[in-house]
């Protein structure tokens, strides 16, 4: 089976300030997806880091990744990690 190198997730930012900071950067860097869905990716980030009690430059940071990858992945512009099962028995 072929492996390759983790390679971290692109961010915009070091860090980001507010919840509405990041929700304009997310919307400017995936302009080609509906706004819709990014909002919806990123309040359920919100939620995701509220409920672990996050604080907020924790909360913030987190939410960024799981965004972006998981719109990345929504857009076939990042690979699933639900990989198909060897078919070799």
């Amino acid at each position: 089976m072929k492996t390759t190198a983790a390679v971290p997730l692109a961010r915009c930012c070091p860090v980001h300030d507010d919840w509405a900071g990041l929700a304009r950067h997310l919307l400017v860097d995936f302009s080609s997806v509906p706004s819709r869905t990014v909002v919806d990716e990123l309040r359920q980030a919100q939620s995701a880091s509220r409920f672990f009690g996050l604080d907020l430059a924790d909360a913030l940071h987190c939410a960024e990744l799981m965004v972006r990858y998981r719109v990345l992945i929504a857009t076939g512009s990042h690979p699933s990690p639900a990989l198909p099962l060897p078919t070799n028995r």
